[in-house]
């Protein structure tokens, strides 16, 4: 029997908070494999048709939580619309059922992706929080002296006194 190929198909599973920057990478390097303008959907917003329908034309945006008819569209604005469909239903099957039953309310990759990012990220003012903790944390660091960072870790500078 062949092993089966398919596990190289599969899309990235986000395993907790702390893996979502490591997770955005494998993610990004899954659906450029694909196809690049996959990623560009999720990263930069879907994009925005060229035609739409004329009583709608103004009420989309790449912050609109739901998605563009697929009336009046273009062959190519219709490619687009479901590439980025297609992202973000990629992009979804990689989260938790919790995760996912979160940001039910955003119906594109790119609205999406940034309320996982808020989630997992904290915004600005918990960001900057976490680097003043570590700004402090560094500045309370102590050292023995002569020893290195790497013979401390190891603990090999306690037992060569």
């Amino acid at each position: 029997m062949a092993p089966n190929d398919d596990s190289d198909n599969r899309v990235p599973r986000l395993l907790n908070r702390a893996d979502f920057k490591n997770w955005t990478i494998r993610l990004r390097h899954h659906l450029c494999s694909i196809d690049n303008d996959l990623w560009k959907s999720i990263e930069k917003g879907p994009h925005i048709p060229t035609q739409t329908a004329p009583d709608s034309a103004s009420t989309y945006t790449k912050d609109s939580t739901t998605p563009y008819p697929e009336d009046n569209l273009s062959a190519e604005d219709l490619r687009k619309v479901k590439n980025d469909s297609k992202a973000y239903s990629l992009m979804c099957k990689g989260l938790p059922l919790q995760v996912l039953s979160r940001l039910d309310a955003y119906q594109t990759g790119y609205t999406c992706f940034k309320a996982l990012k808020s989630i997992c990220e904290g915004g600005e003012q918990l960001r900057s929080l976490k680097k003043s903790k570590l700004k402090r944390q560094l500045e309370l660091f102590e050292h023995i002296n002569g020893k290195t960072v790497h013979q401390m870790m190891n603990r090999s500078a306690y037992w060569e006194d």
